[in-house]
């Protein structure tokens, strides 16, 4: 019982994180309440028996792009319910990323290859140019270049006025985990 809580608190959480400022669904109806709450229910469940055991061992970074793909094409069957037909490619990253990431936290996967890519996190590494993460397309390269700056930070062991135990450098979760901490 304790665990079907957790469970369901950390996909609240997820949810918030990743839909709260995406401004991607249709304007609401009571039509369109429903088949957003049949969506959520349906993608973690998705998310549960097709992506998240893959985590139970190191996924590689490219399958790692390839599941957060999963995601937009696994929204497009609920086409009718987004302004734009599906979940986008910052959306969809920053809700896998999310939730293996309080999984990873939790003890229940391996560490996962990137973090979830938001403006705080790029204001942490220092980023100078901040790209909003709702808006980011799979071809923009904009995700690519907040997580090859984090990798150079990770080499360079160092964020300019900020002062990081020495294992938050081991990857680049890691990273995220302590930076979100010094919130």
């Amino acid at each position: 019982m304790k665990s079907i809580f957790l469970e369901n608190e950390l996909w609240g959480l997820v949810i918030l994180g990743a839909f709260q400022r995406a401004d991607c669904y249709k304007k609401d109806s009571e039509v369109l309440q429903i088949r957003k709450r049949d969506f959520k229910r349906d993608l973690r469940l998705h998310i549960d028996t097709t992506i998240l055991p893959q985590y139970k061992g190191e996924v590689s970074e490219d399958k790692h792009i390839e599941n957060i793909i999963d995601l937009i094409e696994f929204s497009k069957r609920y086409a009718d319910i987004f302004s734009r037909e599906s979940l986008n490619f910052g959306i969809s990253q920053k809700l896998l990323n999310l939730y293996l990431k309080y999984h990873w936290v939790a003890g229940n996967i391996e560490r996962p290859p990137h973090f979830p890519v938001d403006r705080i996190i790029q204001e942490k590494l220092g980023i100078k140019n901040i790209q909003p993460w709702t808006q980011f397309s799979l071809t923009d390269g904009k995700y690519d270049y907040v997580i090859a700056y984090a990798k150079q930070v990770l080499k360079d062991k160092h964020i300019p006025k900020t002062e990081l135990h020495e294992s938050a450098f081991d990857s680049l979760a890691d990273l995220e985990l302590h930076l979100f901490n010094r919130r």
